[in-house]
């Protein structure tokens, strides 16, 4: 099923999980079958959002951080300022600082997964449904492989 357009039309006519497979021209079987992988990839994603938020909540205890809503806003902001510095020195728009350009690309790449962290942290703090909202904006449903 990864990655194949059909499956891709298959997933997004399945979008209502709590009532029951829409029947967009899709028999029985296939529904069935798109239900289960819809279901697979919410996992997923819930799956990487409970890893970072033990992550965070770990790091949050041992240095005696208070982690209310605002904090989640202001890390997403926090987190973004950095990546963007990350991305001035890397195309020499920010002073290098003596790094080499390996260090300016893991660089960006730390800054971009604590971004995506923080995304994450920021979806569940307010339970939000990113796989669904993922599907409605950029019209594909995301994968587990």
């Amino acid at each position: 099923m990864a990655g194949s357009h059909a499956d891709v039309s298959d997933a997004r006519t399945c979008r209502d999980l709590g009532g029951g497979v829409k029947r967009d021209g899709l028999d029985k079987r296939q529904g069935i079958i798109a239900l289960l992988w819809i279901q697979k990839e919410n996992e997923m994603l819930e799956k990487l959002s409970a890893q970072f938020e033990a992550a965070s909540a770990d790091y949050a205890s041992d240095h005696r951080i208070e982690r209310d809503p605002d904090w989640f806003m202001l890390k997403l902001q926090e987190e973004m300022g950095e990546l963007t510095q990350a991305w001035n020195r890397k195309t020499g728009r920010g002073r290098s600082k003596g790094r080499s350009a390996e260090e300016l690309d893991r660089d960006l790449a730390d800054e971009t997964a604590d971004l995506l962290g923080h995304v994450l942290l920021f979806a569940h703090q307010n339970k939000l449904d990113l796989a669904s909202a993922i599907e409605r904006k950029w019209l594909f449903r995301p994968e587990n492989d």
